[in-house]
């Protein structure tokens, strides 16, 4: 969850407007992805082990009540895990597992991603011999979609990466609860400012490792590196946006995701990795729950 320059020549140095594309990207999939799942009219149940106060619960009685803050608490520390477990194995030169954790893992994924959405399409569209063909073609869009990220084209590896990134931020917003929603995002805007400059991810990137370990992670668009969580979250706070707060909300929010990365990129140095989501989640969320005011 970070941005950084990967960038040979000094003279080409220099962040520039293309580089918010893959934020421009994300947002219109969250929003698209969002819009289906609203209108294909199904009620999920949330994940969250620990079930909280309703959402029309007073904020201040809300917010002293433990449960959110013990499924946000469970969410970062599964987050953390994973990045403690990725340094682990590079640190013991166990490279060869890592990759292949990572295959395994986002195949899963990314199969998870197709079939829950092309199940919600076809229940918007209500075809059965659509249906059928549908789900059969699951399987061979997962491998088509894995065989993208280890293309040598930026552009095709950006629209898998946010296919499928967008795709599971939009769909953790129906998920995950009303106040535990808004501790995640805030948590893990603050746990990517430690992991980036004090924990795992600044440990990961000192140890200057061939970055094509994370093809399935990090997001390389001309000499911008993306972390697909930064996309997941941004794709969770559209979401969250638009079904408490509606499209005019959602629209804000993304106004201010687009605010704060543009604020990130220009603080980013060459070479050195910076938080991608304090900013863009802080004013992002912030103009959402002031849009209702107005």
């Amino acid at each position: 969850m970070e941005y950084s320059l990967e960038i040979k020549n000094e003279a080409e140095y220099k962040v520039k407007a293309i580089h918010l594309l893959p934020i421009f990207l994300n947002i219109l999939s969250a929003l698209a992805y969002t819009f289906l799942i609203i209108n294909s009219g199904i009620e999920f149940e949330y994940l969250p082990i620990f079930n909280e106060v309703p959402e029309y619960t007073n904020p201040t009685e809300a917010l002293l009540n433990p449960k959110p803050y013990l499924n946000a608490a469970l969410f970062i520390i599964l987050l953390t895990s994973g990045l403690f477990l990725n340094y682990f194995l590079i640190k013991k030169n166990l490279r060869k597992i890592l990759k292949f954790l990572f295959l395994i893992s986002f195949s899963i994924l990314i199969y998870s991603i197709l079939f829950f959405y092309i199940f919600i399409l076809n229940f918007v569209i209500n075809n059965s011999i659509i249906s059928s063909v549908s789900f059969f073609l699951t399987f061979p869009l997962s491998i088509i979609i894995i065989k993208i990220f280890y293309s040598k084209k930026d552009l095709l590896r950006l629209l898998a990466a946010i296919s499928i990134g967008s795709g599971a931020g939009s769909a953790l917003g129906f998920f995950i609860p009303y106040w535990t929603s808004i501790l995640i995002l805030i948590f893990a805007s603050i746990y990517d400012i430690i992991a980036v400059f004090k924990g795992p991810l600044k440990k990961i990137f000192e140890k200057d490792i061939d970055l094509t370990i994370f093809r399935f992670s990090l997001i390389n668009f001309k000499g911008l590196i993306i972390g697909l969580g930064d996309i997941v979250f941004y794709s969770l706070l559209i979401s969250f946006s638009f079904i408490n707060f509606g499209l005019i909300s959602a629209i804000v929010a993304s106004i201010g995701i687009i605010i704060g990365s543009c604020i990130t990129l220009s603080l980013l140095k060459k070479d050195y990795p910076f938080p991608g989501l304090p900013m863009p989640i802080f004013i992002g969320l912030t103009l959402a729950c002031l849009s209702l005011i107005f």
